[in-house]
């Protein structure tokens, strides 16, 4: 029969028209490859890159059973391309030791934060909201430190290239005198598209 295929006498259970029918499907598949395969490529020219930002170290930080709030170092802003666009901004807090000096177990106690603030219009936010159980060490102790990140997005706060955020510990406060935090970093990472 006429569109049918033959071996030896023997037809072949597809014909032409299913023949042609599983080429077309495959080069609409192919076409479709491709066009995702573009879209990805054009979406990776606009995908986030970010940078990592850290204060100069702050040699010790003290916390007591007085609850306040003390002041964390400085960053200056730099890196992100003029007219980037911040997309996302999280706080990040490094501290190489934590020592405990009290002769009783000692740690965080109550709800607290590290807070951001852009230095020029900015008002605080809370980068990382501590619960109050963390950190906890023993008596007479130092342990390795740690780097904190924080689940909050502060971008409101991000300024320009040059300009300048400030950052506290706001509510700090351990159960028993005398937890410190040892060489601590304030630290930023950004993303941001061009």
């Amino acid at each position: 029969m006429p569109g049918e295929f033959y071996i030896e006498d023997k037809k072949l259970k597809s014909d032409l028209t299913e023949i042609k029918n599983t080429v077309t499907n495959i080069q609409n598949n192919i076409t479709q490859v491709q066009t995702s395969i573009v879209e990805v490529e054009n979406n990776m020219t606009t995908l986030a890159a970010w940078i990592d930002l850290w204060s100069p170290y702050l040699a010790q930080v003290q916390l007591t059973t007085l609850a306040g709030d003390k002041s964390l170092p400085s960053i200056t802003i730099t890196g992100p391309p003029l007219g980037a666009t911040v997309i996302r901004a999280v706080v990040m807090l490094k501290y190489r030791t934590l020592e405990n000096t009290n002769a009783a177990v000692n740690g965080l106690s109550g709800p607290q934060n590290i807070q951001a603030q852009k230095a020029i219009d900015g008002v605080w936010v809370t980068g990382i909201a501590l619960g109050g159980s963390e950190c906890v060490v023993p008596t007479s102790t130092r342990e390795s430190g740690d780097v904190m990140f924080g689940a909050g997005d502060i971008k409101s706060q991000i300024p320009a290239n040059s300009g300048m955020m400030n950052f506290q510990w706001a509510g700090a406060k351990a159960a028993q005198n005398n937890l410190h935090f040892n060489d601590i970093q304030v630290g930023l990472r950004i993303w941001f598209t061009t």
